[in-house]
């Protein structure tokens, strides 16, 4: 696999966006332990979420792999 340079910047905001799917997917399985009554509702929207920071990653990723080398 062919190494990519990125900015501490870049780093930084991946970093952010995989915490914060970490996070939400640890608080839906918190809520699903404890059977909450708004489980459906929560699942929904971390769910979404989740995907639109998925989108946000491959759409960083994509980037780095076309940009020139530094």
């Amino acid at each position: 696999m062919k190494k990519i340079r990125i900015t501490q910047e870049e780093s930084n905001k991946l970093f952010k966006l995989n915490k914060e799917i970490s996070d939400r997917i640890k608080f839906l399985a918190y809520l699903i332990n404890v059977k909450s009554e708004h489980l459906d509702d929560v699942t929904w929207h971390t769910v979404e979420r989740v995907k639109e920071l998925s989108v946000q990653i491959y759409h960083m990723e994509e980037y780095f792999k076309n940009r020139k080398s530094l």
